[in-house]
């Protein structure tokens, strides 16, 4: 049994959880390839609601195992060590995903489009939107997991933080 967690709190949470996925530029993609292996990498993306939109090559390692594996995928938004309060609590959300590679060429464009202008200093989202190897992935969000802290975390069920971990998990001392 754990503690309810009134509204207020977990209102304040969740519109942290959005102001921190926004604030990113890229995310840290984790899948399953062939042999059964992990594999870790990063792709820019963007948000639309619970759906994340990244850009992938299909040089990549991650490129192959996702399209094997589509239901096996997590997505790491992870704090900038250089801005972390400690290295040992930085701010995080780890989800896990499935993946969809985008067919439709008007829509792939469009996700190019507003990567382009999520990154008006990366001039490479114009070139890279015209070369076939590139492609779009959306991610559709599960459960997950945001911590802000040292005994400041949360479930979530996408992006919308469900529920208090601090009650069930405290922290203790030896």
């Amino acid at each position: 049994m754990h503690a309810q967690i009134n509204e207020k709190p977990l209102d304040k949470i969740q519109d942290s959880v959005f102001k921190f996925v926004d604030s990113l530029k890229t995310v840290i993609i984790s899948s399953l390839n062939s042999k059964g292996q992990c594999v870790s990498s990063y792709a820019p993306f963007v948000r639309e609601g619970d759906e994340i939109y990244l850009c992938l090559s299909s040089i990549a390692e991650h490129y192959s195992s996702l399209k094997a594996s589509p239901n096996k995928a997590s997505l790491l938004f992870l704090e900038d060590e250089s801005t972390a309060k400690t290295i040992l609590a930085r701010v995080r959300l780890s989800i896990k995903c499935e993946v969809d590679f985008i067919k439709d060429e008007a829509k792939r464009d469009e996700y190019f489009d507003k990567l382009a202008a999520k990154n008006p200093n990366e001039s490479a989202f114009v070139y890279i939107k015209n070369m076939k190897d590139f492609y779009v992935v959306k991610a559709s969000l599960k459960q997950g997991r945001f911590v802000r802290g040292f005994g400041a975390a949360y479930d979530t069920l996408g992006l919308k933080v469900i529920k208090g971990l601090q009650e069930m998990y405290p922290h203790e001392s030896r």
